[in-house]
């Protein structure tokens, strides 16, 4: 696995280009609420789903790997063993941002826009995720 160290901190390229990708989505979401009223809580809330996306992934993981972390437990906050399951945190942050987003059409158009132009340009791919009994589910993941 390809990484980064930082001093203590490790992170790998995958990681690295999801943090970039979520801070151009927080970036043009910035750019296409500028004359919004409630432009302040837009961005407070992709800042609430950006850290819920990140602690529901990271705890997916841990529950998954929890034979692991049982006998050393400050393992559990080092998230340099590549210890994220991303869709679950997609799906989180996406959840968080749909509950802000009801009934607020421009809200709604600024988060698709944003997220459309991250979902279809050549820094996202396509991964397929093989689950039990031969179902599949397809997400985005910069993996």
């Amino acid at each position: 696995m390809l990484s980064i160290s930082l001093g203590p901190l490790v992170i790998s390229i995958s990681q690295l280009i999801i943090f970039l990708g979520l801070g151009i989505f927080w970036g043009l979401t910035y750019l296409l609420t500028r004359q919004h009223p409630l432009q302040k809580a837009i961005l407070d809330t992709v800042f609430k789903a950006i850290v819920v996306g990140f602690l529901v992934s990271r705890l997916a993981f841990v529950l998954t790997m929890w034979d692991s972390y049982q006998g050393n437990w400050w393992q559990l906050i080092n998230i340099s063993d590549g210890g994220f399951i991303p869709y679950y945190g997609w799906f989180s942050g996406i959840i968080v941002l749909a509950l802000y987003a009801r009934g607020k059409k421009a809200v709604i158009k600024s988060y698709a826009i944003a997220g459309g132009w991250l979902l279809f340009n050549d820094h996202s791919k396509f991964c397929t995720f093989d689950l039990p009994n031969g179902c599949a589910v397809t997400t985005i993941s910069c993996a």
